[in-house]
């Protein structure tokens, strides 16, 4: 169950899978700009940088890190190139040898995101419309990208 609070007052709660749905299509997440998520991770204390690789169609990338976590923020000129990003790292993990553990994903019309763990690194992956979040981090790190994560509305 789960209580959605505004101004200190509750108002939803979410109790059934139906009710999970409906949350999540009429109360999206938004995507940041490249602009915000800079600001906010330095406001994190996160070291900043471009990364050497990027995909097709990026328009800006930001390489965060701290602490052993490491955030990759993509911003694509268009949803479909976003997406192709995402089902693309989701091709290039269902081929990975080796064991993933405690894997979840979920997804709906503009978002997508995936969590799981391999070989003792925890990962992230969440799209919101045509942005792009790739995060990692040690098993003794897990709680700091989790809450990284959240932070960011990813």
């Amino acid at each position: 169950m789960v209580s959605i609070f505004q101004e200190g007052r509750q108002i939803a709660q979410i109790t059934k899978p139906l009710d999970t749905w409906a949350f999540s299509t009429f109360f999206s997440p938004t995507p940041l700009l490249p602009q915000e998520f800079t600001q906010q991770m330095e406001e994190e204390g996160y070291l900043l940088s471009q990364p050497i690789l990027t995909y097709t169609g990026t328009e800006e990338a930001w390489e965060t890190s701290k602490d052993g976590c490491y955030v990759q923020f993509f911003s694509f000129s268009e949803e479909d190139q976003a997406r192709s990003a995402f089902v693309l790292l989701q091709s290039n993990w269902d081929e990975a040898e080796g064991t993933i553990q405690s894997r979840s994903s979920s997804s709906s019309k503009h978002t997508q995101r995936e969590s799981f763990v391999y070989e003792d690194i925890f990962y992230v992956y969440s799209r919101i419309e045509n942005t792009l979040l790739l995060s990692a981090a040690p098993l003794s790190q897990k709680e700091l990208l989790q809450d990284t994560v959240k932070d960011l509305g990813y």
